[in-house]
């Protein structure tokens, strides 16, 4: 309690002596009337409320000091009540002082006093003998001008018109324009490789896109064509295993082995499309796909006009009879195939294609192939169209040969889905631009290839795998005579003559 209470009683240490004295070790321990009273008296001041206050640091103080004969003691009042005591024992050899040492005493002390109150204020005099000066912080708001704010950046100011001259308005910058400071009237224009941020108070670095293999896009096109090539490489597969079956060498073996091979490699061109464009690539994209394509169409083409010449030559008065010959469908693929590389020759050496930054969008740059010559390039996809469309027409009219032999309508709808497929192509590539228009080609090249191979090669393999009864000379031709179908002991197809 002496600890707690003894700064809210005045002369506690003079009154609270005979308490002190019994602990001490060489004082007899006693308990009188007086050690009695001098514990109760503390306690009832303390009890008295209208004894005390808290510590106000903006009110006047009166320090009042007085020295007893065996101590010191101080008292801090505010408005006549008591906000604080301080005091403490004289020493023996202290309380021989004279009044005027106890004094001097006092007044040391009093300089160096230093404690907290009950509110927690710490109490102490400086070095002057003042108390520590205690501010108030006061949020004064600065006056808003009449005028306009300023304008932040990304920013710019516009003045109204018939206002005075600080009142405007604060415009954000045009797309692509940036103001990086506060107050421009003007904004400024980012280099073409860069684009303004979403504040508009700086530049940023345009992302570069284009078809990459990383995309899915370009994952799912090129596991597409991948698929379509393997596909292509198994029916070569299967009819080099089968040549010597009656289908196989009833639709030209070597030219289905033209066909197959070309159609292979028409599936091998998308993977040239994708990835970032570079001059060389963007030249053997367009140029190489369209040779290639060429050299598949010459192929379907000779096909339909050998089987055509091939019945038609049966007539003896026919003069179709002097083109029977093995070297005729292969000068037709040579011709079909030379007039095309002969346009992508001129275009390469005219205007060949090349890579370009497109730096026009926001936000983005695109990495794209500009076709060089867009005449030559749509004479190199119309070339292709002719092809398919003289293929289609052949096809069509030799749809009356005989049924067994006659190949002609797969052709026909092969040719219908390639011609069908390049003409959707043109108004989707055309509306289209970057990385999608790049994937619009590939899906052409794609769809038409599989049409093809589907419509033209599917139907023959069924019969090759599922259906071996089919493939007998007796079944294309429609013609027994005196053979006899039976299975050997190998359970394979074999015909003899009967007596």
């Amino acid at each position: 309690m002496d600890n707690d209470f003894c700064k809210f009683i005045p002369d506690f240490n003079e009154l609270s002596v005979p308490l002190q004295e019994l602990t001490c070790k060489i004082v007899a321990w006693s308990w009188f009337e007086q050690h009695q009273t001098e514990f109760d008296n503390p306690k009832q001041q303390i009890a008295n409320p209208s004894r005390l206050r808290y510590y106000g640091v903006h009110k006047p103080v009166v320090l009042s000091c007085n020295t007893l004969k065996f101590g010191l003691g101080e008292v801090i009042l505010q408005e006549d009540r008591l906000a604080a005591c301080v005091s403490r024992t004289l020493s023996q050899n202290e309380t021989q002082y004279t009044q005027i040492e106890k004094e001097i005493l006092l007044l040391h002390y009093v300089k160096n006093v230093h404690f907290q109150d009950s509110s927690g204020e710490t109490v102490f005099f400086d070095e002057n003998g003042d108390t520590p000066a205690k501010y108030d912080l006061l949020n004064w708001q600065v006056p808003h001008s009449v005028c306009s704010e300023s304008c932040p950046p990304g920013t710019r100011k516009v003045t109204r018109r018939g206002q005075p001259i600080c009142c405007f308005d604060c415009i954000t910058c045009a797309a692509g324009e940036i103001a990086n400071q506060s107050d421009l009237s003007n904004c400024f224009r980012c280099p073409k490789d860069q684009w303004p941020n979403y504040r508009k108070d700086a530049c940023i670095q345009k992302d570069v896109d284009f078809l990459s293999y990383e995309d899915t896009l370009g994952s799912a096109l090129s596991a597409s064509t991948t698929f379509c090539s393997l596909m292509t490489a198994s029916v070569l597969c299967i009819f080099i295993k089968y040549r010597g079956t009656p289908i196989v060498k009833a639709n030209n073996s070597k030219l289905s082995y033209i066909i197959l091979i070309s159609l292979f490699l028409c599936f091998l061109c998308p993977l040239i499309f994708i990835g970032r464009p570079k001059t060389i690539t963007c030249q053997l994209r367009q140029i190489g796909f369209g040779i290639i394509f060429s050299f598949c169409i010459s192929g379907i083409l000779a096909k339909t006009i050998t089987v055509v010449i091939a019945f038609k030559a049966t007539d003896p008065d026919s003069n179709l009879r002097k083109y029977l010959g093995q070297s005729t469908p292969y000068y037709i693929v040579l011709v079909g195939t030379m007039l095309q590389a002969l346009i992508c020759m001129i275009w390469w050496i005219t205007s060949p294609p090349f890579s370009y930054m497109n730096m026009k969008l926001e936000e983005k740059s695109i990495v794209e192939c500009q076709e060089g010559s867009v005449v030559m390039f749509y004479c190199m996809l119309g070339y292709m169209g002719l092809l398919a469309s003289v293929s289609f027409i052949v096809a069509f009219l030799a749809r009356v040969l005989p049924d067994r032999f006659n190949e002609a309508k797969f052709i026909s709808f092969s040719m219908i889905v390639f011609v069908n497929v390049w003409l959707s192509f043109i108004p989707a590539y055309l509306s289209t631009m970057g990385k999608y228009m790049v994937a619009v080609e590939i899906f052409a090249i794609i769809a038409s290839g599989a049409g093809i191979i589907i419509c033209m090669f599917f139907p023959k393999c069924c019969i090759i795998l599922l259906r071996p009864t089919s493939n007998t000379k007796v079944h294309l031709t429609g013609v027994i005579n005196s053979s006899k179908i039976y299975r050997d002991s190998h359970n394979n197809i074999q015909l003899y003559q009967q007596d």
